[in-house]
């Protein structure tokens, strides 16, 4: 084995983000926007010109915030573990990334673009532009992805849930689409994708301060969202002293109660 040395171009900016907020891959559906910060005083406005003209760009970039790596690894939408190179897995030996994103605008040094899978500060290697003549292979297999796209789940909602979440929304709280496309290829609870069985078919999905109970049935490949649920204890609300939407969580909280997780809940499967 043989070191190499690589300097990075630039930086990805984004509004503050968790890891577990973000889509496990480029999301097109996605408008959340970003930018990358080419740095000053290197020709990097000279070398953007005619980027402008291309829909979508390939960003190389380091996975700095990854460590370690193990040579089989469980994909979270997976149910067991496969080799490394066979995933997208961030904790990688050489720990280098590349997405396909869309290009929203170029001015100098900066570019915009969305559906990003990058965290706040992402430091970039390389940019290229997407050619779909030679980029784009639809018909190609994708191993145990194509099996998993297969027998993906149809996602319902309770009336109580969707009462929830326009509660939730009119309060300022927003889910991440991709939070609820994750469920659709529900494979079981493991430590990336923030899921606990609370008991016989009944699930718990933890986002942010929040909870969202959902309730599968694997023979009819259906899981309903049954309701959302504050992270904390009544008692913990009123300790915290500073909580961005603790005001939100006493009134939901108020409204329908603390999660009760021993509570009964039966969908005909």
């Amino acid at each position: 084995m043989y070191s190499i040395s690589i300097d990075s171009i630039g930086v990805y900016h984004r509004p503050a983000a968790r890891k577990y907020e973000l889509s496990r891959q480029p999301d097109h559906k996605s408008l959340s926007l970003g930018r990358i910060e080419l740095f000053p005083k290197k020709n990097f406005e000279q070398a953007l010109e005619g980027l402008s003209e291309f829909d979508r760009i390939w960003v190389v970039f380091s996975f700095d915030k990854s460590v370690g790596w193990n040579p089989k690894v469980r994909p979270p939408r997976g149910k067991k573990k496969i080799g490394l190179f066979a995933t997208r897995s961030p904790h990688r030996p050489s720990s280098i990334g590349m997405s396909c994103v869309q290009l929203k605008g170029v001015s100098g040094r900066f570019l915009d673009v969305q559906g990003a899978d990058l965290l706040d500060n992402t430091p970039i290697l390389d940019i290229k532009p997407y050619i779909p003549y030679c980029d784009s292979f639809p018909d190609a297999k994708a191993g145990w992805v194509d099996s998993i796209m297969d027998s993906n789940y149809e996602l319902r909602w309770s009336s109580l849930a969707i009462e929830q979440k326009d509660f939730l929304y009119s309060h300022g709280v927003f889910f991440s689409d991709y939070v609820f496309d994750l469920l659709k290829y529900f494979s079981g609870p493991n430590h990336y994708n923030r899921i606990n069985h609370l008991e016989n078919n009944k699930y718990v999905l933890a986002y942010k301060t929040w909870r969202i109970i959902f309730v599968v049935c694997p023979d009819s490949r259906v899981i309903t969202i049954h309701s959302f649920a504050s992270g904390y204890q009544l008692a913990d609300i009123d300790q915290i002293q500073v909580l961005e939407d603790k005001t939100t969580h006493s009134l939901f909280t108020l409204r329908y109660g603390m999660m009760n997780v021993m509570q009964k809940i039966f969908y005909p499967c």
